[in-house]
């Protein structure tokens, strides 16, 4: 059976070339570069990697609306890959009908976590599950696909909030730490 096809293959080499093929396209959806990026819904109407300049416009902060409680990043002369952090904070910040405070944090110019403080958080947990169908555990968690984690939580100063983080943006914040603070 060493039949030859007409571009000169024999059966057996033919299988082999198909089976390659058939393997080579069954790792294509799991071989996105490491490195792509895909948003996941944070606190409405944000996503994350959104920028500082897309927040301000979704949220309408005026320039001055907001305070930056946190930039860090390495010197100019430092050899590292990119890492910066920047923490910001809107006072008198009104969304689903609650006001409080809204922090933010950007990981590499992206936004990562939001955290709303609101005056009156069973309100806020109510208008979410009915207007942005967000539905708590009893432990206060929920998820919202494709990697963000929502939490209801505690700050050290007592006042408590909501928080949004996307998970895989975190665990790129970490990775870079890990491989790069000795």
């Amino acid at each position: 059976l060493r039949r030859k096809f007409s571009f000169g293959l024999t059966l057996g080499s033919a299988v082999r070339v198909l089976a390659l093929v058939l393997l080579a396209l069954a790792c294509v959806p799991g071989c996105r570069g490491k490195n792509e990026f895909k948003p996941t819904k944070l606190m409405p109407p944000l996503y994350s990697g959104y920028s500082l300049q897309k927040v301000q416009r979704e949220l309408n902060l005026k320039p001055g609306g907001w305070e930056v409680l946190e930039d860090r990043r390495p010197l100019t002369s430092d050899k590292r890959p990119p890492f910066r952090m920047l923490t910001i904070s809107s006072q008198s910040f009104t969304e689903f009908g609650a006001t409080g405070e809204l922090v933010m944090t950007f990981y590499n110019d992206r936004l990562m976590t939001s955290l709303f403080y609101p005056t009156d958080l069973e309100a806020l947990r109510i208008a979410l599950a009915s207007e942005a169908g967000i539905s708590f555990t009893r432990q206060g968690d929920a998820r919202i696909e494709p990697t963000t984690r929502v939490w209801i939580g505690k700050a050290r100063d007592g006042r408590s909030y909501i928080g949004w983080i996307d998970m895989e943006l975190e665990r790129e914040r970490e990775d870079w730490i890990e491989k790069h603070e000795r």
